[in-house]
């Protein structure tokens, strides 16, 4: 199967055809000694500017680019970090996501925040308590686990904020048996460097039931 064209060189037009070629290599070098097969596949009189086309084409994009012209700009930069749209920097982030340190606030340094209080009437939650301060956390940071004890039997749900967004929530009980939650898996969306975070709870029976000497362990980006 081939492409006819027309060649306009300085005598009478030539007729040109160009049998289709799937280009399996990665050099430019060899995409161009294949394109120049007939200057009009790629509508230019020479082949270096076959050769510039190519170029421009196959160029790394910019650090966290926002292009979206090429495949270039898809596959993004290897230094492309979580800021980013590429898919280098969604792998960035999965990386981070997986693999970052975990870090306790407060941490051993600081006392556990005393209390969070549940609402009087049942399954409703109480008033927000800051479990995060404001510019405590100068990266951006997500939330993977809760500790805490519970002083009244019964379910518990804890859902933690970005000022009016919830940004998780997670389900704690406590029996006759089991008073605390020593790692209570949460998954917070990814948090805004220097940003506060809320806590607010419910309990099933309601009355007031408080959680107590809560810490949370986060990651950061």
């Amino acid at each position: 199967m081939g492409a006819t064209g027309t060649h306009h060189g300085e005598g009478t037009a030539q007729e040109v055809t160009v049998d289709a070629v799937q280009v399996t290599s990665d050099s430019i070098e060899t995409k161009v000694d294949l394109l120049a097969t007939s200057a009009e596949v790629a509508g230019h009189a020479t082949e270096v500017e076959v050769a510039a086309d190519l170029v421009t084409a196959n160029a790394v994009p910019s650090k966290n680019s926002v292009d979206n012209v090429d495949t270039a700009d898809v596959t993004g930069n290897k230094t492309d970090d979580h800021d980013g749209n590429s898919i280098m920097s969604f792998v960035h982030r999965i990386d981070e996501h997986l693999h970052k340190a975990s870090e306790v606030y407060p941490d051993h340094t600081a006392a556990a925040i005393a209390e969070v209080v549940s609402h009087a009437d049942a399954i409703t939650q109480g008033v927000a308590t800051e479990i995060i301060p404001l510019n405590a956390i100068d990266d951006s940071y997500d939330v993977h686990f809760l500790s805490f004890s519970m002083d009244t039997i019964g379910e518990y749900v804890i859902a933690l904020f970005d000022g009016a967004t919830e940004v998780g929530h997670t389900i704690a009980r406590r029996t006759t048996n089991k008073l605390a939650v020593g790692s209570l898996q949460i998954l917070t969306s990814r948090v805004a460097a220097n940003t506060a975070l809320d806590i607010k709870i419910s309990h099933d029976a309601g009355g007031g039931a408080k959680i107590l000497g809560v810490r949370c362990t986060f990651h950061r980006y």
